[in-house]
């Protein structure tokens, strides 16, 4: 009887150590998943506020684009046109003969 109360014993003392080592593993495995929530929160955080920029930006690019086009479209208004006309003198056409030159593939303009 005294033989089975001493394994008795140890495997209580053994039992009590793989508990620990059980415990101290789930503690471990927790930390581990709470620092890497923390990262990928922080990471989400910061790349949200690089997404809200750069949303931000492209709303004003577009609205510089507008109103780019807005002007672009004002300039090229025929009363613009006519109003520019003076400044740079009237134009004259000039008669045009394009001669293709099939082989070489050149072109030549004659103007008279």
């Amino acid at each position: 009887m005294r033989r089975v109360k001493q394994t008795t014993q140890s495997g209580s003392v053994r039992g009590s150590a793989v508990t620990k080592r059980m415990f101290m593993l789930v503690i471990g495995l927790v930390l581990v998943f709470v620092f890497v929530q923390f990262l990928k929160l922080s990471t989400v955080g910061r790349i949200g506020n690089e997404i809200a920029a750069i949303k931000t930006e492209q709303k004003q690019l577009e609205l510089d684009n507008e109103l780019l086009k807005a002007e672009i479209n004002k300039l090229k208004s025929p009363s613009n046109l006519e109003s520019a006309l003076p400044t740079y003198g009237e134009f004259v056409s000039v008669p045009v003969e394009v001669i293709s030159l099939e082989r070489s593939n050149e072109v030549a303009i004659i103007t008279e």
